[in-house]
């Protein structure tokens, strides 16, 4: 497939995926709500974030290092905006479970890096 075709997949999915947190932002009180639409919220977030960031770093690599790979550019541009997604969706799941605070927040740094590094490795 075309690396055309994965950045437009990766726009669309972005968009998609931005209509559908709007939506459920907009649509749900989150104080009177169940557990599967905070879910729902929180997995539509993770996606939405994870194409947004892929984007973002993927153009940040194409015009400043001119140096990369196209290909290599969106693998390592997809693999930082997974992480950062996770970091941020975290950080927010730990917020709306009330155990957010600076020693976890911290630790679940930590390991989003070890995670990334064993994940550069192979």
């Amino acid at each position: 497939m075309a690396l055309r075709a994965y950045l437009y997949g990766l726009f669309f999915l972005s968009l998609a995926f931005l209509v559908t947190v709007l939506i459920i932002i907009l649509g749900v009180n989150p104080f009177h709500t169940d557990s599967v639409n905070l879910i729902l919220f929180f997995v539509a977030l993770f996606f939405m974030l994870t194409s947004f960031f892929s984007l973002l770093l993927f153009y940040v690599k194409v015009k400043f290092f001119k140096n990369t790979t196209l290909r290599a550019g969106l693998k390592t541009a997809f693999l930082q905006g997974f992480i950062i997604s996770l970091l941020l969706s975290g950080i927010l799941v730990f917020a709306a479970l009330n155990i957010l605070n600076l020693w976890t927040i911290s630790l679940y740094f930590v390991i989003l890096i070890l995670i990334e590094l064993i994940l550069r490795v192979k």
